[in-house]
């Protein structure tokens, strides 16, 4: 058999198609993203079809009684090219590698594929983490706003050949979903800690006053896999930013990083250097992507997550009042004599927002940083 991809829009809707429109009923009904319709039809059907002359000759002969009547299997794809997503709406175990195979083709390489599943297929499941299909989430909305009567597992992979095995990610998706509960571990690799040690000692540069200077770096770290514990493993990404002295670019990824530079210690006597009022406020800025971001310093890292409270929200709008309270409370000067890391870890997470805390910090010293640390997930956020 073989899967082909058709332009909806362009083809499907204008074309009145009667035949092959009874067969592909109904229709998707969110209509705001580009629709490509699949087909999986058998070899000799696509011989005949690729026989037929381009344009019109062959749109009327996938509209003709043999090739509607050949039709396997059909399935939609919506995808959107900015977030580079494409979302398979239907699909079964046995025509999803002759459709993979297809979008392969036929989308960009660097889309991912997302496939939604009713977490009791486990069939479908079990022939997803074959095809490498990885990151399970469990809700009834999918990234693209497709709303379903019941909760259902989304995986997802790049649109390139990868090899991956998810099988304890999505036996802990499950445990998770029962257990109701939202917690992730989370540890970096032993490559990643080597070079994270030295991230505040980086960043030198040149200006254009031919002075050198030590700029903030910022970064992305990707998920290596999830081993026996269901812990997952981070490893570093390959683009490393530079910044400027005192601001960085914080990159638009699932897990992000930026450093303090350790001459900042020197010009303002800072004792640590913990995260800014400003740092807090760009994490929540980029919850939607995001799901906690590392400020690395000379004296180990500030992991920021959202608490147990606002991983539980529906609604992630940020409001003035919201971004003045974080501005005003999250502002801890970093020469405070006072405060040691300890206190000041326990000084922000009691910070409460209207009786509720909005981040959970965490902290590392750089010879604890090999040990495991918790995220809470947002339930209402897939992060792909």
């Amino acid at each position: 058999m073989f899967s082909i991809v058709i332009d909806f829009s362009k083809i499907i809707l204008h074309s009145k198609l009667t035949l092959l429109e009874k067969k592909i009923k109904p229709f998707p009904k969110n209509l705001n993203y580009k629709i490509g319709l699949i087909l999986t039809i058998p070899n000799n059907t696509y011989d005949l079809l690729l026989k037929q002359k381009f344009g019109m000759p062959r749109i009327n002969f996938i509209n003709s009684p043999l090739f509607v009547n050949s039709i396997i299997d059909f399935t939609y794809i919506q995808y959107d090219p900015k977030r580079k997503i494409c979302e398979i709406q239907k699909i079964n175990s046995y025509t999803l590698s002759s459709i993979l195979d297809s979008i392969l083709y036929y989308i960009p390489n660097d889309f991912k594929i997302l496939i939604s599943i009713t977490i009791e297929n486990k069939k479908l499941i079990n022939k997803c983490i074959y095809e490498s299909f990885k990151n399970p989430h469990i809700s009834n909305k999918s990234p693209l706003g497709i709303k379903y009567n019941t909760d259902m597992l989304f995986l997802n992979k790049i649109n390139n050949i990868v090899t991956y095995d998810a099988t304890n990610e999505v036996n802990f998706a499950f445990k998770n979903y029962k257990n109701k509960t939202n917690i992730l571990q989370f540890k970096l690799n032993n490559e990643t800690i080597k070079k994270l040690k030295y991230f505040s000692k980086l960043g030198n540069s040149i200006n254009n006053d031919d002075t050198i200077t030590q700029k903030e770096i910022s970064g992305c770290f990707k998920i290596q896999n999830m081993d026996n514990n269901f812990i997952y493993n981070l490893e570093l990404c390959d683009n490393i930013k530079l910044g400027l002295e005192e601001e960085a670019e914080i990159l638009n990824c699932k897990i992000s990083f930026h450093s303090h530079p350790y001459s900042l210690y020197d010009i303002y006597k800072f004792k640590f250097g913990w995260p800014s009022n400003f740092d807090y406020m760009t994490y929540l800025h980029s919850i939607k992507n995001t799901l906690f971001h590392i400020v690395v310093t000379n004296e180990g890292i500030y992991i920021i997550s959202l608490s147990k409270e606002w991983s539980e929200k529906e609604d992630f709008t940020i409001t003035n009042e919201i971004q003045n309270f974080i501005l005003k409370n999250y502002k801890i000067k970093k020469t405070n004599n006072f405060l040691n890391v300890q206190e000041y870890i326990k000084k922000i997470n009691k910070i409460k927002y209207k009786n509720t805390k909005i981040f959970n910090l965490q902290f590392q010293f750089w010879n604890q940083i090999e040990n495991p640390f918790y995220i809470f997930q947002p339930k209402n956020i897939y992060y792909i």
